[in-house]
């Protein structure tokens, strides 16, 4: 098997919720990462704001990850 990329468990420290954002002058990003520890997943959602004339326009990602322990890796 070749894996390219792998997350592990422990990405997200603490309560296992993180929230974060960043802006600029005609633009906005907000960002969550859940941690689900029992079931080995994190969910990423993604809210970008972005101006468009006289407008924002919205765009949301989600990207759930499954969490593979190294020892698991090298196995």
């Amino acid at each position: 098997m070749l894996i390219l990329d792998a997350a592990e468990p422990g990405r997200v420290p603490g309560s296992g919720r993180h929230q974060s954002h960043a802006q600029g002058q005609d633009w906005a990003v907000l960002t969550s990462a859940e941690e689900d520890r029992a079931h080995e997943t994190l969910t990423r959602e993604i809210t970008i704001f972005r101006k468009v004339g006289d407008l924002y326009r919205r765009s949301e990602e989600t990207y759930r990850l499954r969490l593979i322990p190294t020892h698991d890796l090298l196995d």
